[in-house]
């Protein structure tokens, strides 16, 4: 009976340095209100890039326009 009272004390004491590990870990996790605040940023970064390429994407149209105007303008003797 001793030796199995001895067996279940190192076990326990075990038990309490693996809880501890978990304990130390789960600090480190992310929680919902993290996460939904990472959302929420990503969402808002995702919006602000497709405005930029959208942006980019008219302003180069219209260069685009611009210069084949000019060209064909000037290209053709008059």
């Amino acid at each position: 009976m001793e030796a199995r009272i001895t067996q279940l004390e190192e076990f326990a004491a075990e038990t309490n340095l693996r809880l501890a590990k978990i304990e130390a870990r789960l600090e480190l996790m992310a929680t919902k209100a993290d996460l939904e605040a990472l959302r929420v940023e990503m969402h808002k970064g995702f919006a602000e890039i497709i405005k930029w390429m959208v942006g980019t994407a008219i302003v180069l149209g219209g260069t685009g326009l611009t210069i084949i105007t000019f060209v064909i303008d000037n290209a053709i003797p008059k």
